[in-house]
């Protein structure tokens, strides 16, 4: 299945206690079915929200994206790692990740027909 966005991310279907039927696969929409929780996946709700509010699009990707930065952290946790040295390692992890991306990057300009 293909959205107007261009989405291959199959539909999902969610039914409620009061058996009302929601199928989308727009991950915004699908967030604000759940009733939920847990402190992470509260947060997991809210990075959704906030990628929805700023790009409109992605609400999945970030959802699942901060889904496997968090099950990666899970062994260092239960290690007890202090919370805030991961967030130092994913801070400086990103810094790199993006120091990279700007030395690898190729200028295109405006009017060039490539």
């Amino acid at each position: 299945m293909v959205d107007s966005r261009g989405s291959h991310t199959p539909p999902f279907l969610g039914l409620t206690l009061v058996g009302e039927v929601t199928i989308s696969n727009d991950g915004a929409t699908i967030m604000k079915l759940l009733d939920i929780v847990h402190p992470a996946a509260k947060a997991l709700v809210d990075i959704a929200r906030s990628q929805d509010n700023e790009v409109g699009d992605g609400t999945t990707t970030v959802v699942v994206l901060a889904g496997e930065l968090l099950k990666e952290i899970r062994e260092f946790i239960n290690e007890g790692v202090n919370p805030r040295t991961i967030v130092r390692g994913y801070r400086e992890a990103g810094r790199l990740a993006v120091d990279k991306v700007k030395e690898i990057a190729v200028k295109i300009e405006k009017d060039d027909p490539e």
